[in-house]
Parts: C-alpha cells; sequence; structure tokens
C-alpha cells in the first residue's frame, strides 16, 4: 500500500515505495492528454492550490517550482513516517522527487521507474477556510493555513497505480512572498495528513 509521499520519496532516495497507499495495478491507457488552460498569476492565496493541482496533471515542474517557496517544507504522514520515511523533507528534495515524477522519460541508468500519468484532484473550489498563522520563523508575517480533502492517481511501469486512501487530507499553508500592493503567494508548508486506513 502506498501514497504520494511513498512515490515522491522513491525518486529522492531510489528506493522502493512503501507504506500507506492503496496499490492496485492497471493497464495504462496511454499518455495523459496535453496542457491546457491557463495558471493563475498567484496573487490569491487559492490560486497556489490551483496552480499545485494543475501543474501535477500537466507534469509542468517550471510552474511547480514557481509555487515553491524559498523555504518549502513538506511533511510526510504518519503512515509513511511509522513506515521509515523521513519526518520532512525541503524545497531541494521536493523540487529532485517531482523533477523524476513529471519527466517523461527515464535516463540510462535510472533506478526509477518511468511515471506514466498523474491525475491530481485538491479539492479547493468548494471554497477554502484560510486560517491566520504567525510563525515563529518569521514573527513579522502572517502567513494563512487550510486543510482539504486530495486524490490522485498515479501510473507508473510496469502497470502499476498508486491512489490514497479514502479521505486524504493535506494542509497547506501559503505566504506572500510579494508585497502588499502586489502580492505574489507561494506554499511554504504542505503537511500531508494522510487518510483513513
Amino acid at each position: 500500500m502506498w501514497k504520494r509521499s511513498s512515490v515522491l520519496c522513491a525518486f529522492v532516495v531510489l528506493a522502493a515505495l512503501t507504506s500507506s497507499c492503496i496499490f492496485d495495478p492497471k493497464k495504462d491507457d496511454g499518455p495523459p492528454p496535453p496542457p491546457t488552460g491557463d495558471y493563475k498569476d498567484l496573487t490569491n492565496r487559492s490560486d497556489v492550490l490551483f496552480n499545485l493541482q494543475k501543474s501535477y496533471n500537466d507534469r509542468n515542474m517550471t510552474e511547480y517550482e514557481r509555487i515553491l517557496d524559498d523555504n518549502f517544507t513538506f511533511f510526510l504522514s504518519d503512515g509513511d513516517v511509522n513506515g521509515g520515511l523521513p519526518v520532512q523533507w525541503g524545497r531541494r528534495d521536493e523540487l529532485d522527487a517531482n523533477t523524476n515524477l513529471f519527466s517523461r522519460t527515464v535516463p540510462p541508468g535510472a533506478t526509477w521507474p518511468l511515471c506514466t500519468s498523474i491525475q491530481m484532484d485538491v479539492q479547493f473550489e468548494a471554497g477554502l477556510q484560510w486560517v491566520e498563522v504567525i510563525p515563529d520563523a518569521a514573527p513579522d508575517e502572517t502567513w494563512y493555513t487550510t486543510t482539504c480533502f486530495y486524490d490522485f492517481q498515479i501510473e507508473v511501469e510496469p502497470d502499476t497505480k498508486y491512489i490514497p486512501y479514502p479521505g486524504a487530507k493535506a494542509q497547506f499553508t501559503v505566504r506572500n512572498a510579494g508585497t502588499d500592493s502586489n502580492p505574489r503567494w507561494q506554499l511554504v508548508e504542505w503537511r500531508d495528513l494522510g487518510g483513513a486506513q
């Protein structure tokens, strides 16, 4: 059984996938559709979640990197940590993992599987409740956090599909890396809260 962070960690550490998602071997239905539509300009907090979802579905590393704050941290779920994975990783590891995950080819000698399809759904469209946070690391700033359900399907060779447990949630924290008059919201923390097991 596997989940998103396990898949990403596998791409980071080039280890076997582990822990807390439902494993479902299926045949690949072909390549993912080409990118469509425009990305948001990150002037609103919810733009970050829109662009996160879209960059996964488009496998667009440039846009994904654009939403991550310089001090971004990904916190793994308890199930993943109990399965032997780290408690967290930073921006560099996140970028490395997603570069491999989003790649449509695997270079010779690589030890990770080719990802053939990604479908990500961060369920924010019905509205979000943002909560103000004064972070210890930046006491002069106000960050905003929200929690929402997510779903995904990640297919990798040979004919393997990864999906989360039902009811999977994540907490997203954003900060304004721009100015009050010219805001540029970025994702500073992503906490995978997992789902029902």
